[in-house]
């Protein structure tokens, strides 16, 4: 898939609000516990293999993670449509940015693989407003598709 976005909400709240999302959406969202055995093992595994460099976790990243994507759901290379259908599974009136009101941090990525032709994301005045009205930064990673021969 070469375009797709992600919405995250990360929280120490180990529940999603009920109101947040349309009926369904929450048993398809991606949970991460950042916390977890298996995530603190990986990340002393990383600390020991990568040897001249360290990685570091923010201090004050909250516990948990929910991320709900495109990917595999909207074909388009339009942004737009992207950020639509993600903020489309939101419960009817809810607005994002209400989520920082409940301890609650959110955004959205997008990954945008190109060709090397240099075609990247359109930021429209329409997905302008959508951002604005749901408080919403956008993170936007380019990718260069290099196709291996064989």
């Amino acid at each position: 898939m070469r375009y797709f976005c992600t919405l995250f909400l990360r929280s120490n709240l180990g529940v999603i609000p009920p109101d947040v999302f349309r009926e369904g959406v929450v048993e398809i969202l991606t949970f991460e516990d950042y916390r977890s055995p298996g995530n603190l093992a990986r990340m002393e595994r990383l600390q020991k293999t990568n040897a001249g460099w360290r990685f570091v976790q923010r201090n004050d990243l909250p516990r948990y993670c929910w991320r709900l994507n495109s990917k595999g759901v909207i074909e388009s290379n339009d942004l737009y449509e992207h950020v639509s259908w993600l903020v489309g599974n939101l419960r009817s009136g809810f607005i994002l940015k209400n989520l920082s009101l409940m301890d609650f941090e959110y955004g959205l990525s997008a990954y945008w693989g190109s060709g090397g032709t240099g075609d990247g994301p359109l930021i429209t005045t329409k997905l302008s407003k959508l951002l604005v009205r749901h408080g919403l930064k956008l993170d936007i990673g380019f990718y260069l598709e290099v196709e291996e021969n064989p």
